[in-house]
């Protein structure tokens, strides 16, 4: 993505061999060991490298020059041996030596690719309005590299600055659209993730053709690890915006796409069945025929975050997990038709649920409720088990009553997410304290 210190990337291939067409055989041959090291993952080789050739270079003029002066022997050679090992230094993240040798480069003649490589130092570097201001010299016309736009966009992104950050980002997604070339694939990928999220943020209509080059990027790209690390990322972004009822069929259709190419196969093989989850959820809250006790059954049970919690690592989940299971014990009786509707209507979360519906057909709603206040009773204080059963219904009559809430609920002027689920007594509150809701907010 744009923080990817990589520089060598960014150039297009036919105009730097150009380049290097003007260059000394001597300095062309350190270049290329340079860039060897470099892939090899040995920096500090091709440190070594750069700074023996340009010893050697200043070597080489009569001792009646000065040291600086004897850098200009050969000017061209001397700078894209400095250039290249400015990029050494963003390799290392050496960002203020690299700031310090590129500004000097600069200093001396101001070129197109000096400005990206600084825009680029002082984007790792934090330093966003700076880069900024850097991009912004350089004088593209023809072309627009991926780190250019990316690093650009980026920055405009961080500064807040959203709309600017669309239109570079589209700008580099439109000549994809435009030649289909790919010059990295890796930035691409990072270029729709922004670009889709920008726009599903700011509302813009041309979201759609925009998914639709997305895809077509995903079906001709080679599909690696890191390719699968950055389309789950693509994944979870559209994920956490399904309140947007919009966007959510373009979800959905996105998720079938990405099933049927089989992107993820072997992969990532959790991301797609959380997805489907999420989209459930936001579903099953507005559906008027899931109250609101089920659906924050559902939501627990469904909650990809639960999934292999077990007691012994967290207490406070079993002890919720157990009350659900003894609400459900007294609500399934009366209520089995809810159940099959789930069944039908939400299949994801239908087969989360399975396992613990399952137990109504070997026992008797009763014996269970037993089984589960038997699990439960070791976690309850200061209660026998008449005392414990006499509250547990208490909470259970209020439960049934309540009307859904909002997933987006307001509190002393703030507004938080639920996160797709009810606020339980022992979660962490919302509004950030660090305390247990039941100990803050809950209290009101």
């Amino acid at each position: 993505m744009a923080n990817e210190p990589n520089v060598l990337v960014a150039k297009i291939e036919a105009r730097n061999q150009e380049e290097m067409a003007k260059l000394q055989p001597g300095v062309r041959a350190v270049i290329e060991e340079v860039q060897e090291a470099l892939q090899k993952g040995s920096s500090d080789r091709a440190e070594q490298i750069v700074n023996a050739a340009l010893e050697e270079m200043r070597a080489d003029v009569p001792a009646s020059n000065d040291a600086e002066a004897g850098t200009d022997k050969d000017p061209a050679g001397r700078r894209a041996l400095e250039n290249i090992l400015a990029q050494v230094y963003v390799t290392q993240k050496r960002w203020k030596d690299a700031e310090t040798l590129v500004n000097r480069l600069l200093d001396e003649k101001k070129e197109d690719d000096l400005y990206l490589l600084l825009g680029q130092i002082y984007h790792a570097m934090g330093r966003y309005q700076d880069a900024v201001t850097v991009l912004k010299k350089a004088s593209y016309q023809e072309y627009y590299p991926p780190f250019y736009n990316n690093t650009l966009a980026d920055a405009l992104q961080q500064l807040g600055r959203k709309q600017e950050a669309l239109e570079i980002f589209r700008r580099e997604a439109d000549q994809f659209r435009r030649d289909g070339e790919i010059l990295s694939s890796a930035m691409l990928e990072g270029t729709f993730q922004n670009l889709l999220m920008l726009e599903i943020d700011l509302g813009d209509r041309t979201f759609d053709q925009d998914l639709a080059a997305y895809r077509k990027f995903l079906s001709e790209v080679e599909m690696n690890e890191q390719e699968a690390v950055y389309l789950t990322g693509t994944i979870v972004m559209m994920s956490e915006r399904l309140h947007l009822k919009w966007l959510r069929p373009h979800f959905q259709t996105f998720i079938a796409f990405v099933e049927e190419q089989k992107l993820l196969e072997g992969l990532n093989d959790t991301v797609l069945p959380s997805a489907h989850l999420a989209l459930e959820s936001w579903t099953y809250h507005e559906d008027t025929k899931i109250d609101s006790i089920v659906e924050s059954f559902l939501s627990f049970y469904a909650g990809p975050s639960k999934e292999g919690e077990a007691a012994s690592s967290n207490p406070e989940v079993e002890v919720t997990s157990l009350t659900y299971q003894w609400y459900m014990c007294r609500y399934y009786p009366d209520h089995w038709q809810v159940f099959d509707y789930i069944k039908e209507t939400y299949p994801h979360t239908w087969l989360k649920i399975t396992p613990f519906l399952d137990g109504f057909r070997e026992k008797s709603p009763a014996a269970l409720e037993a089984e589960v206040l038997d699990l439960l009773m070791p976690y309850v204080k200061n209660k026998n088990r008449e005392e414990a059963v006499q509250e547990l219904e208490t909470v259970y009559n209020r439960a049934i009553q309540m009307e859904k809430q909002p997933v987006f609920v307001s509190r002393e002027g703030s507004t938080y997410r639920n996160a797709g689920r009810k606020i339980m007594p022992n979660d962490p509150c919302p509004c950030g304290s660090g305390k247990k809701y039941k100990r803050c907010c809950g209290r009101k």
